[in-house]
């Protein structure tokens, strides 16, 4: 393998590859984008979310330079997009909306054609891409043979041909089954905490970026609402704690929880969702038993991305996706 490609993700762990500040963006009369600034670190998958006309894609086409800002900067690598661009933009691989292809050449002809845009492309790369995608036994036939997700995933061989610091993706499953999806993701998480390369995404799929971010931003009315770990977001907003409840008595168990006040949802018979304090859930098992109910299943519940997504942007003044 091109040790090219290898990253030493020991001292790439902290460090900041694509730093946005302070971005203001207008079309005309119509402010888009508002004070937006958030970094991305070496190593990471950076989810960035918002509802239709947000701003996400916007941003993102600031960052690559294929719009000119208006106020603020963006820097790739130490490299300001809008007066080092070439030196900028040669740390990136990037898709956005639907890869173009020259559909009359094979996936390996396409390849060929960017490889030449650079000098230090060599065979092995071009190799690895292809193996790393999944496409080597259709790398030969016409792309206009391709489905959309498999052109999807020669979009994602050739953004990493030039071994890019940085790969970003807009809606990058789009066309993909279920199990191209799962081999997706894992392919990416590989790519940022094994290769150390940082990944962002802009997509509406909040429920597959559950299981792959390590940060997201949400993106509203074109301001950034609110960047979290994903740690942070499964107990955004708390005061509580939710809980997965299973009695062997419903009647008895509603009676306790109207008494205590605790916030509950009957969602299947003797199971309740609820709502508990870090003291109510201490001795919420001992209370119950107490009373005479039989408890059979106490667990917690974790709140998904969507959750927080719409909590947040809710709180922005927003709407949902």
């Amino acid at each position: 393998m091109d040790n090219s490609l290898v990253v030493d993700k020991d001292t790439n762990d902290e460090k900041i590859v694509l730093s946005i500040k302070n971005l203001y963006k207008s079309f005309g009369s119509k402010q888009v984008l508002h004070d937006v600034s958030f970094d991305v670190k070496a190593g990471e998958i950076f989810g960035l979310l918002g509802p239709n006309g947000s701003g996400k894609t916007t941003t993102i086409k600031l960052a690559l330079g294929l719009l000119n800002i208006n106020r603020g900067s963006v820097e790739i690598c130490g490299y300001n997009i809008s007066t080092q661009f070439e030196k900028a933009i040669r740390n990136v691989g990037a898709i956005i909306e639907n890869p173009e292809m020259y559909k009359r050449l094979t996936g390996r002809q396409n390849l060929m054609q960017y490889c030449r845009m650079y000098d230090d492309i060599n065979t092995e790369t071009l190799e690895w891409a292809i193996d790393s995608v999944g496409l080597r036994d259709r790398i030969d036939e016409k792309i206009a043979n391709y489905s959309l997700g498999m052109r999807q995933r020669l979009g994602i061989a050739q953004a990493l041909l030039h071994s890019p610091k940085i790969l970003i993706l807009d809606e990058p499953t789009n066309g993909l089954d279920p199990e191209g999806i799962k081999q997706f993701r894992d392919f990416l998480i590989y790519l940022a905490h094994e290769r150390g390369i940082a990944v962002i995404i802009s997509s509406h799929m909040l429920a597959e970026l559950d299981s792959l971010c390590d940060r997201v931003g949400v993106i509203n009315s074109g301001r950034i609402v609110g960047i979290q770990t994903m740690e942070e977001i499964r107990h955004y907003g708390d005061d509580s704690v939710s809980y997965k409840l299973v009695v062997d008595n419903a009647e008895l168990a509603i009676e306790f929880f109207l008494e205590k006040e605790i916030k509950y949802q009957n969602v299947a018979e003797n199971t309740f969702n609820i709502s508990l304090s870090d003291e109510q859930a201490d001795t919420l098992i001992v209370d119950l038993v107490g009373r005479g109910i039989n408890v059979k299943a106490f667990s917690p519940i974790e709140k998904t991305l969507e959750d927080a997504f719409i909590q947040i942007v809710a709180e922005s003044g927003g709407s949902k996706i």
